[in-house]
């Protein structure tokens, strides 16, 4: 469900509309990221800054703020903190991340930066130039000649105008916290529906062959989230959902006792007798033909009034 709200809020002209004038007003980089997407954007998120693009190009995959931000998120998923972070790159570029919401699984973050924060203009970027030499140290000459290029392409922001931007991120991102949260309630409720519907029409047509992405479909949704969102609202999977729901009806047709076993079994909505075993006995501890003569025995014993 966290990548649901994520999606819809990426789509919203209201977040287009404030991350663009973010991007122009600061002349940042700005990503809405979470950390499950994050984890699978290797090779995706080194390319944040125009340094980085340049980087890749001269010494290849390089270590990025990537993994520093997944540690991020999991200090901050516990505490719930929603001020802003900072996290350096092994180049120390400051990278700044807003919590926007921390859920159990997840969390999701505006971030921005890959910039050297300084006072100073080049004189802020001779240290940076010492350990970017440093790291290109093995490469070969050609890697080391390009070394004055990718000192020029970092991007140096005067501290206070760095703090200030930062403080306007944080603005957007409560603004969007808000936002996120009112999203996360109504599709929270959406679900809810979407799986009573479920509930409903498994009750209905179980005496027939059931299928996940049928019943995903007739909710609006894909089978994937839906499998997930059934999962976390009912605690059992999709097919064990349903079989529990096939051995209850199994159950009242077994108290009629002219009929057969097997038949009873298979107007429950069960394909095959071993199927319908192995579920009966898993769900209920005992075979039918037992539950039925424990039914037997009770219906002998007198009425107590």
């Amino acid at each position: 469900m966290q990548g649901e709200v994520e999606k819809a809020i990426k789509r919203s002209a209201w977040y287009r509309r404030y991350a663009r004038a973010f991007v122009i007003e600061s002349g940042l980089p700005l990503r809405l990221v979470s950390a499950r997407g994050l984890a699978r954007q290797a090779g995706r998120w080194e390319t944040l800054t125009p340094f980085c693009r340049k980087m890749q190009a001269v010494a290849g995959t390089v270590s990025s703020c990537r993994h520093g931000l997944l540690a991020l998120i999991r200090d901050l998923t516990p505490a719930g903190s929603r001020e802003p972070q900072r996290v350096a790159c092994p180049m120390g570029l400051s990278v700044y991340a807003v919590p926007v919401a921390i859920w159990p699984e997840d969390a999701l973050l505006l971030v921005t930066g890959g910039v050297l924060a300084g006072h100073g203009g080049a004189n802020a970027a001779v240290g940076f130039e010492k350990r970017l030499a440093g790291l290109l140290a093995h490469l070969g000459p050609e890697a080391r000649r390009g070394l004055s290029g990718l000192v020029n392409s970092v991007q140096v922001v005067p501290a206070d105008a760095l703090h200030a931007h930062v403080r306007m991120l944080t603005l957007l991102g409560a603004q969007l916290a808000e936002v996120t949260e009112e999203m996360w309630q109504a599709t929270q409720a959406q679900e809810r529906d979407s799986i009573r519907k479920a509930r409903a029409l498994i009750a209905e047509r179980h005496r027939e062959p059931i299928h996940l992405p049928e019943i995903a479909r007739a909710c609006g949704m894909s089978a994937g989230h839906f499998s997930r969102v059934f999962h976390r609202e009912t605690g059992l999977t999709f097919a064990s959902y349903v079989s529990h729901v096939r051995v209850a009806a199994w159950q009242h047709l077994l108290a009629d006792h002219a009929r057969a076993v097997s038949d009873t079994a298979f107007e429950a909505g069960f394909q095959s007798l071993s199927q319908a075993n192995r579920a009966f006995r898993a769900i209920v501890g005992f075979s039918p033909s037992a539950y039925r003569a424990q039914l037997r025995s009770r219906a002998r014993w007198p009425v107590c009034l």
